[in-house]
């Protein structure tokens, strides 16, 4: 608070410049920051940020429940991760591109793969539990497809022809 109060009146006018768009982003890039050092209003700025993470992290570190959600979260993006990176192994997973049109095509052209990857597994992976049942197996709700694309996307070379 010792850093946020003298400069909040400043913290308010950089807030509505940027809201309005009367400064363009390098010119407050250069308010912000002189040099290698950040300035004071930098500096206001990054503590008033933290406010809002600290309770975050208060309730991350207490909360069990929350530390699994966000780690099963992160796994899930991790496994994306991976596939994509199989997908993508022709190209060394280098953009070949060297336009940013031609780059953003050949992300959104992996982005489709990957989730036509994922309906795949999710279409093939019910149509075998469906016969698992069919067949009198027990198939427990956690084999339930709501369930399945997180399974596929956390395994990568599994289930894909």
């Amino acid at each position: 608070m010792q850093r946020i109060i003298p400069q909040w009146d400043d913290i308010l006018r950089l807030v509505g410049s940027l809201k309005l768009g009367r400064v363009p982003a390098a010119g407050i890039m250069r308010t912000l920051q002189v040099g290698e050092r950040p300035t004071r209003l930098a500096q206001a700025i990054a503590d008033f940020g933290r406010i809002d993470k600290t309770p975050h992290t208060l309730t991350y570190i207490d909360d069990e429940a929350k530390r699994r959600a966000t780690l099963t979260q992160l796994k899930r993006g991790e496994g994306r991760h991976s596939v994509a990176r199989a997908v993508f192994h022709r190209k060394c997973g280098e953009l070949r591109q060297h336009y940013r049109e031609g780059q953003e095509d050949q992300l959104g052209a992996l982005g489709l793969v990957l989730n036509m990857i994922v309906l795949w597994n999710t279409l093939y992976m019910e149509a075998a539990l469906d016969q698992l049942r069919a067949q009198g197996y027990p198939v427990s709700d956690i084999n339930a497809p709501a369930n399945v694309p997180r399974c596929c996307a956390a395994t990568p070379g599994r289930h894909r022809s």
